[in-house]
């Protein structure tokens, strides 16, 4: 893959994060087949919290729970609260943005796991509340990581 360490995308708005995410989702399957999922949503992480990226806050955050996320649905997620604070949005608010990012992953060619990973069994039982439940705890898994560090 190549990489133009002079050029990144500033991730600020929802969208900027789903298209960033599914870009480099895409670009990981074509040139490294054969990696897991884990390895890919790292692969993704690293890359977009690698200098020249402003080095925010939650960027080591963002490397150490990258393995840990509910596929490419979770990467978004993650991204967005870190980027564009969804997390502190009311939750008929984040409601809305899960959908649309649901909606997307949906007209994807990918597996429900690669989509949702180890939540996928509770989404397709739960639906979106799931997802949204998973916003809202973004602060306390970073509060998590911070204090085991």
């Amino acid at each position: 893959m190549k990489m133009d360490s002079e050029k990144f995308i500033i991730l600020n708005s929802v969208d900027k994060n789903i298209s960033s995410v599914l870009n480099g989702y895409k670009a990981f399957k074509e040139y490294r087949p054969n990696l897991k999922i884990e390895q890919i949503l790292l692969g993704i992480t690293s890359i977009v919290v690698a200098p020249p990226a402003p080095q925010g806050e939650y960027n080591l955050y963002l490397l150490k729970q990258a393995t840990k996320l509910p596929g490419i649905v979770g990467l978004i997620i993650e991204f967005s609260c870190a980027h564009v604070e969804i997390y502190k949005k009311s939750r008929t608010e984040i409601e809305k943005i899960i959908t649309k990012i649901l909606n997307v992953l949906e007209s994807e060619n990918y597996s429900n796991y690669e989509k949702y990973g180890f939540l996928e069994k509770k989404y397709l039982e739960d639906g979106l509340k799931i997802f949204v439940d998973f916003t809202l705890e973004f602060t306390g898994r970073v509060k998590l990581l911070k204090k085991n560090i």
